[in-house]
């Protein structure tokens, strides 16, 4: 009977392509050439990842990829055969060949306990590792995409990434805000420029350790932004006492708000604060056991004493048709004149940082005027893209230059902005110039671009700060060895302004997780989203669009580029909302504009514009030097819309403004203005308490009451003082109810 069952044996391994025979360690099947048949022998410490395993022995880990093995789990001892790949830059076993499960339940090889200074490495690459104190950059919950999310974490002030994958369960779950160990496999990837990269790969939320305290599981955030005060607000997992530690450096030298009380929702007033003025706070709570939770360092601003004007110019026709508050302008080849005025206008200082400047072919010399800024005594500094020609750079013969570093560990320098008179004791000199347009010929003049202008100091400043992290300090010359480009950067703005009442978000890339507000953005939405993008490669961002529309959103969108990584997400929002409404530019040159606006037509509804350097890629969020803004204004909204409408019909579509015929619950609802009264007719299913709101054309509420809905037929006749202009926007809403619809006065 023995010699029969080692017959079998015997029997059974050659049918695995005589797995033992030619095993060799993790370590050397990873010296051997792309295209090496390997057998090795391990336990999957990663099982969790679909078709993509991890094996590990005592040598070193590899990737396997290959839907044969997708079954196995973490604990299984295996002996797998099969070919060497270099997947963009990370090895793996593919195809599988052959593979056999020899027992199962091991015990996990010990994560090696790494920092992050050496722990991100290729020597570690497919192994187990773990790092202490680290912190999440980001808040909200993990969001998986189709194929994974990046998040940034930072020990000790260096900043790594890990990687999200759907099949885990961190989708979903919150991201903590508070100091964590962390586990996972080290995972390397090539980016679009070829840089090795590497980036963790956590398998499951028990691989995120958090410490003992209340555990603070959103970020903080900030509201009622006021020239001398603002609140902030944060929320813990478990009860804890409310603290807050704040100043104007790292020292948090101001002082200290305690709430005793415990409680999981957190929030405290800051009050006699200066205008215009960034502070940094740390927030902390503590339970009733006396463990700590804490939040890390976070920066805020106050509002300005600035007037808070934007202005918004394009270069290409707009549609007035769609003009429900004021007329988008349109400057026909003179954007590059308006800059000049703007630089001929400085007294103090101008700081520009700009991917391309080349004055051949346009009407204004832009380096001109920044020279003769400088003759005159401002201070003028000027950051490039050190891989671009940036002619005009050449032309500067006094201003301060910095090209952006080129090598292996930088990508691009694709800032647009421009910043005058920051720190101006005169805060009404302070202005902001951005958006999507480079400084040539074909971009003022040709290809479809925009330029917002904010007249606000804390975004100045904002801004100023990140120019002068780039530059490595606040003087005249550049500090080659403070200078931080592209991911040695940090997130150390102030993200949210009141700018003459409008919140205003600020976002810069790498540092600050844009996808992510990108997404955030979208998501908002209740009604209809437009976008115009020219490099859209992201699947997250077009899956979160699909989302929305799944949810009844409208969505539309004008595709700058469909080749190469931009199809997939064309094809798959093509295929899902429809070719209708996805469209490609067609109309010559570069469709060069990076903007979502959502809910333009709704002022009730938080009507947000989203605009600046970023590009929907994978390099403009975690590689490039951009910026972002996001504006929460109907009117600015409004403004970009009639810009979309226009590029939007001249590719065949048919514009759609979610308003148009109103929307409503199943109620029979008619409303008129009539002799300065708001006639109101309702024939209803069901009672309700109904909140009106009557919005001006500057999606400012002008009326507003409540009035209670009972089931049949109502009427209303509400007189209503201020009736002097043409059209109108009115709200219902109750708790089952709604309606939304344009009023023209009678």
């Amino acid at each position: 009977m023995k010699f029969k069952l080692i017959i079998l044996i015997l029997v059974l391994l050659s049918t695995q392509s005589n797995l033992y025979a030619q095993i060799i360690s993790i370590s050397d099947a990873r010296t051997k050439t792309e295209g090496s048949t390997v057998t090795v022998n391990g336990v999957i410490t990663a099982g969790e990842f679909g078709d993509l395993q991890y094996v590990q022995d005592a040598t070193g880990g590899i990737a396997v990829y290959s839907s044969s093995t997708s079954g196995l789990k973490r604990g299984d001892s295996v002996s797998i055969t099969g070919i060497l790949k270099d997947y963009y830059g990370e090895l793996e076993i593919s195809p599988v060949n052959s593979f056999l499960k020899i027992s199962n339940g091991h015990t996990l090889p010990q994560p090696k306990l790494l920092d992050f200074s050496a722990g991100f490495a290729e020597k570690y690459e497919g192994q187990l590792v773990r790092f202490n104190q680290v912190r999440f950059s980001a808040s909200g919950t993990f969001n998986g995409g189709s194929s994974g999310n990046n998040y940034e974490l930072t020990q000790a002030s260096i900043k790594k990434e890990i990687r999200v994958l759907p099949q885990t369960d961190l989708v979903g779950n919150p991201i903590p805000t508070d100091e964590i160990d962390i586990i996972g496999i080290m995972g390397h990837y090539k980016n679009t420029f070829g840089t090795d990269k590497y980036q963790l790969k956590p398998r499951a939320i028990s691989d995120l350790i958090l410490g003992k305290g209340p555990t603070i599981n959103s970020k903080i955030s900030q509201s009622n932004i006021q020239k001398n005060s603002f609140t902030l607000s944060f929320t813990t997992k478990y009860e804890g006492n409310t603290i807050f530690k704040y100043g104007l450096s790292k020292d948090l030298e101001i002082g200290t708000l305690i709430d005793p009380d415990l409680s999981t929702n957190h929030s405290s007033d800051f009050v006699s604060l200066s205008p215009s003025t960034f502070y940094y706070v740390v927030a902390f709570s503590i339970d009733a056991n006396g463990d700590t939770s804490e939040s890390g360092l976070h920066y805020f601003s106050t509002a300005s004493l600035s007037s808070g004007n934007i202005h918004v110019y394009f270069n290409k026709s707009v549609d007035h048709t769609y003009s429900y508050s004021s007329d988008a302008i349109y400057l026909n080849k003179s954007m590059d004149d308006s800059l000049v005025a703007y630089l001929n206008r400085a007294d103090e200082s101008i700081d520009m940082a700009i991917y391309n400047l080349n004055n051949y072919g346009i009407s204004a010399n832009i380096s001109t005027a920044l020279n003769n800024a400088h003759k005159r005594g401002v201070q003028v500094r000027v950051i490039g893209d050190g891989s671009t020609a940036n002619f005009g750079l050449g032309d500067l013969t006094g201003p301060s230059v910095l090209k952006s570093p080129q090598g292996q560990n930088f990508t691009i320098m694709h800032n647009k902005f421009i910043i005058i008179d920051a720190m101006s004791n005169d805060p009404s000199k302070s202005i902001v110039w951005t958006g999507s347009t480079n400084l040539t010929e074909g971009q003022l003049h040709e290809d479809p671009n925009n330029v917002m202008i904010i007249q606000d100091q804390a975004i100045a400043k904002a801004y100023t700060l990140e120019f002068e992290e780039m530059w490595g300090g606040s003087g005249i010359y550049p500090d080659g060895v403070k200078s931080k480009f592209g991911k040695f950067k940090s997130d150390n703005t102030p993200h949210f302004f009141n700018v003459g009442g409008k919140l205003v978000e600020l976002y810069f890339s790498p540092s600050d997780q844009v996808q992510t507000e990108i997404i955030n953005s979208i998501k908002s939405s209740d009604y209809s989203i437009y976008f115009g993008v020219y490099s859209f490669t992201r699947t997250e961002i077009s899956n979160a669009l699909t989302s929305e529309h799944n949810e009844g959103s409208y969505v539309a969108g004008i595709f700058g580029n469909t080749s190469g990584s931009n199809a997939t997400p064309f094809n798959n929002l093509v295929s899902s909302i429809g070719g209708a409404y996805i469209k490609e530019y067609s109309n010559g040159h570069i469709f060069h504009h990076k903007y979502c606006i959502v809910d333009p037509n709704t002022p009730f509804d938080d009507p947000i514009i989203l605009t600046g350097s970023h590009n929907w890629s994978a390099a403009a969020n975690t590689d490039n030097d951009e910026n972002t803004l996001i504006v929460h204004d109907y009117e600015v909204a409004n403004q970009y819309f009639q810009e979309w409408a226009k590029r939007f019909a001249e590719e065949g579509g048919i514009v759609f403004v979610g308003l148009d015929e109103g929307i409503q619950t199943e109620s029979k609802t008619n409303i008129l203005i009539l002799n300065n009264e708001l006639l109101i007719h309702i024939e209803s299913t069901i009672d309700d308490e109904l909140m009106l709101n009557l919005y001006d054309l500057y999606g400012r509420i002008i009326y507003h009451r409540k009035i209670q809905l009972q089931k049949g037929k109502n009427a209303f006749q509400l007189p209503v003082s201020i009736l002097n202009q043409s059209f109108y926007l009115v709200h219902l809403h109750g708790d089952e109810f709604v309606f939304s619809q344009k009023l023209f006065r009678q």
